[in-house]
């Protein structure tokens, strides 16, 4: 709240302007950040089924639910990962999978900024002069397509290159004070890899119900604030109020306050200003950030907290579950019925020679009591 305490003096607002927004916009608002939830719930869904460990929608609605609230108490919402992760194991799904579907979440969201981000830049350089003062000599255009590239080689590594961390991990393991744990490690990263690497594999239709649902999941979020804005009486152009509340989303994750609070609050609020905004941008801003951040607060426990108040079940079954026998070794359950039907192949010829030396050791014990008998 200090984020937005600050952006009200800076803007030389009452920050009892909050009341002026209308009860048709915050209920919009209300809307549009559910759609935010619901995508995100399906979004992790989808990625369970995919790794052939589904836990439901309700089950990932809840690890979702979690995930935002830890990542609004944790620095840049660090957080965020390993409270979705908690939550998917709690429920049956392996650590390495559950790892691998919070990889593929960071693969689709960069693909979602290698588009979004220059579009927003481009559409804030032509109504701001800001944009120009802050980049210098470089142009909106030229840095759209440095971010773009960068987001793109970020989404390659993570979605076909993944184990190129070993290359990294292994030497620092190798350190005395790791070197215990150096296998498991990279052994756990590998399977995250190959896990990971499974999802890029699937059919066009998944990857883009997955890409979709993360442009929803964002925009709706967006256009919380554009019609709260809207409700205000002004009239912002779409894109660039897209853009003023986006760009600072993404660089506040840099800085080290949860969630990145305060950081976006005052950068969108600078944007806004170098707009030509109205002189509620902080009531905006605020009522904004009250339904789809601070939210989180009352959302988070209610919804995911009972995950973290029970113990670890055992992996439930389904038609599409992983067999019980499976294990991270065999990450899809693939090559199990071989082994199996080895093991039973290797125990049949085996019989027949356990039946063979039965009879050899009952035939020794009684030509021994013969000769105990006779003496």
């Amino acid at each position: 709240m200090l984020g937005v305490l600050a952006t009200f003096w800076w803007l030389g607002e009452s920050i009892t302007t909050v009341a002026q927004v209308p009860v048709w916009a915050l209920l919009l608002g209300a809307v549009l950040t559910g759609v935010n939830y619901l995508s995100g719930g399906l979004r992790l869904a989808l990625l369970t089924r995919m790794t052939g460990q589904p836990v439901g929608f309700g089950r990932s609605l809840r690890a979702y639910t979690l995930g935002l609230l830890s990542a609004a108490i944790t620095p840049g919402g660090s957080g965020q990962a390993p409270a979705v992760v908690l939550s998917l194991v709690r429920d049956g799904v392996s650590a390495s999978r559950a790892w691998s579907v919070n990889v593929y979440v960071w693969v689709v969201d960069l693909f979602f900024l290698t588009w979004s981000v220059p579009i927003g830049l481009v559409a804030l350089g032509h109504s701001t002069d800001l944009l120009s003062k802050l980049l210098g000599n470089t142009s909106p255009v030229a840095l759209a397509v440095a971010l773009s590239a960068l987001f793109l080689a970020l989404n390659y590594v993570l979605a076909f290159r993944l184990h190129w961390i070993n290359a990294i991990v292994g030497p620092v393991m190798r350190l005395r004070f790791l070197r215990r744990w150096r296998a498991p490690t990279l052994d756990f990263l590998d399977r995250v890899a190959r896990a990971t690497s499974e999802f890029s594999r699937r059919g066009i239709g998944l990857q883009l119900l997955l890409h979709v649902l993360t442009a929803l999941l964002y925009i709706a979020t967006y256009l919380a604030f554009y019609f709260i804005l809207v409700g205000l009486g002004a009239r912002p152009p779409l894109l660039p109020t897209i853009a003023a509340v986006q760009l600072p989303m993404v660089v506040s994750f840099l800085f080290p306050t949860p969630g990145g609070a305060g950081i976006l609050e005052i950068a969108s609020a600078s944007l806004m200003s170098a707009e030509g905004g109205s002189g509620s941008i902080g009531a905006a801003i605020l009522a904004w950030r009250l339904l789809t951040y601070y939210s989180r607060y009352a959302i988070g426990p209610a919804v995911g907290g009972t995950v973290l108040m029970r113990g670890r079940p055992g992996r439930r079954r389904s038609g599409l579950d992983v067999p019980e026998d499976a294990t991270d070794e065999h990450p899809l359950g693939e090559g199990r019925e071989d082994e199996q039907a080895g093991e039973h192949q290797a125990s049949e010829s085996g019989a027949p020679e356990q039946e063979r030396d039965l009879a050899t050791r009952q035939d020794g014990a009684d030509g021994h009591d013969r000769t105990r008998g006779r003496s």
